[in-house]
Formats: C-alpha cells, sequence, structure tokens
C-alpha cells in the first residue's frame, strides 16, 4: 500500500530513523544469530535508512531495498551511494528473484501494511535460503 501524505511526511521524520537506529536495530541485532549474511533484502524499505543500517550492523556483501511506492525509491536511491547496495520497486507479495536467493529478510514494521500478506509470507519464505 502507498503512503498517504501524513506517512509519507512522518516515514520522512528524524524522528522515524531516531526509532529506528535506538530501538528497532538493537532488537534484531539480538535476534540475529547468523554470523554471515551474504545477501539480504529489506521490504519496505522506504527512504533507505534502515536499509543502510542494515548494511552498518550486518554488513551483508550485498542488500536489495524494495517498496511498492516509487517516491520512496526515488528517495532511496538519491541518497545511497554504496554499490553493494540497491533499491527497486516492487511489491512484496509478487517478487521477482530466485527461490532460495536471500540470506536474511529485514522487514521494519511494514507488513501490517501489506494487503496480500500471506502471499507476501509465502513469497519471503519462497526467496529466503
Amino acid at each position: 500500500m502507498k503512503l498517504n501524505r501524513i506517512e509519507f511526511i512522518a516515514m520522512n521524520n528524524p524522528i522515524r530513523a531516531a526509532i529506528q537506529d535506538h530501538y528497532e536495530l538493537p532488537m534484531l541485532r539480538r535476534m540475529i544469530t547468523v554470523d554471515m549474511i551474504d545477501r539480504a533484502m529489506e521490504i519496505g524499505c522506504g527512504n533507505g535508512h534502515g536499509t543502510k543500517l542494515i548494511k552498518k550492523y550486518f554488513n551483508p556483501r550485498s542488500i536489495v531495498g524494495i517498496d511498492i511506492d516509487e517516491r520512496m525509491i526515488r528517495l532511496a536511491k538519491r541518497k545511497n551511494n554504496d554499490p553493494s547496495i540497491s533499491f527497486l520497486v516492487m511489491d512484496a507479495a509478487k517478487l521477482n528473484f530466485p527461490d532460495k536467493y536471500f540470506d536474511a529478510i529485514f522487514d521494519f514494521g511494514v507488513m501490517h501494511h501489506i494487503r496480500d500478506w500471506r502471499g507476501c509470507l509465502r513469497e519471503l519464505k519462497r526467496v529466503l535460503k
């Protein structure tokens, strides 16, 4: 689901970035038990802030951030200067990746926005090693 104007402003607010930095990412770091992540994906990557945090703290060799909202992907691409990070407009319930492609998939609270969340979970399972 694409963001309305208020959601767009909220997701691009520095407070949102601070929440990811100081609350969500430390929680993820405690949950992750893998030593090496080769390929990672973030669904609902928005402006790419979370994708960059994933790169910083988990250091995958490559990471793809996807979002259904092309405005957010434009922002993410504009802010990105790391060749190991790419951003794509894509529906998380219809992923254009081969089976068992990713070592890790991240979601910073976007699943409840996906209309076909069951289809999304099937796709995530399909592309996850």
